[in-house]
């Protein structure tokens, strides 16, 4: 409890000298002090309002409450705020005791970098990083309500999602792509595989024409030996008919 206090009063004396560096062109002894009475120099004046003009609070990375984690977490958690630095107002936290909330406070910290942690993390299928995209927007949207800049995240997010997609939509063209060449592939070979029954009954057939062409010439033989027997026979019977009965 003393060491969670102890980093509380860190982080409110580090806001305060924030505070302090930013206000301090106001309040300068310059300023105060000044009792002459010649009028000011277009530049002095000029540069008097620039000076009175509010500056915007500083963004600080909060690694003054990083002291209590492991040395590799601590180490995670300073490079991640070093490179995402942030200044978050934590107002839902209003009601809860000082105590409460610096513990609340380490905790949003140690998942914002578990968060940023999971965009550096290759992904092999896209459609794995899809699975998970409304769950990382609903975080986004979380650590934006407690005040942390998510919008780098939030444009690596749209990045990864719209690559993601794209990938998903291209993958899935080819999936048709594939099925139809399939479908193809297998017309093609049913009209082979009945090509070949065509063949090989087109050889069956000719092989009996063959043979039929074979059995006609046959036939054929047969019946010019019969017509030639049959011619002689003729022939021989006008002959003998010719013939007088007595010779």
């Amino acid at each position: 409890m003393a060491s969670l206090n102890y980093q509380r009063s860190n982080s409110n004396s580090s806001r305060a000298l924030a505070r302090i560096s930013v206000s301090s062109p106001n309040h300068s002894p310059t300023q105060s002090t000044s009792t002459s009475t010649s009028a000011p120099s277009p530049d002095v004046s000029k540069q008097q309002q620039q000076q009175q003009q509010p500056q915007p609070p500083a963004v600080v990375a909060v690694n003054h409450r990083s002291s209590s984690l492991s040395p590799d977490l601590r180490s995670l958690y300073q490079q991640v705020f070093t490179s995402f630095p942030q200044n978050p107002h934590f107002n839902p936290l209003s009601n809860f005791t000082e105590e409460t909330k610096e513990g609340l406070k380490l905790g949003l910290d140690v998942s914002f970098v578990n968060f940023v942690k999971k965009f550096h993390i290759p992904v092999e299928e896209p459609s794995v990083f899809l699975a998970e995209v409304e769950t990382y927007t609903k975080q986004l949207a979380e650590f934006e309500n407690m005040g942390y800049d998510v919008t780098k995240l939030k444009e690596r997010l749209n990045l990864l999602r719209r690559r993601a997609e794209q990938h998903k939509a291209l993958k899935f063209a080819i999936d048709e792509l594939q099925e139809e060449e399939r479908e193809k592939e297998a017309k093609v070979e049913a009209q082979e595989f009945r090509l070949k029954e065509i063949e090989e009954e087109n050889k069956r057939i000719t092989k009996a024409l063959q043979l039929q062409k074979i059995e006609i010439e046959n036939v054929n033989m047969k019946k010019r030996k019969i017509m030639e027997d049959s011619s002689r026979n003729i022939n021989e019977f006008k002959r003998f008919a010719s013939n007088s009965p007595w010779s």
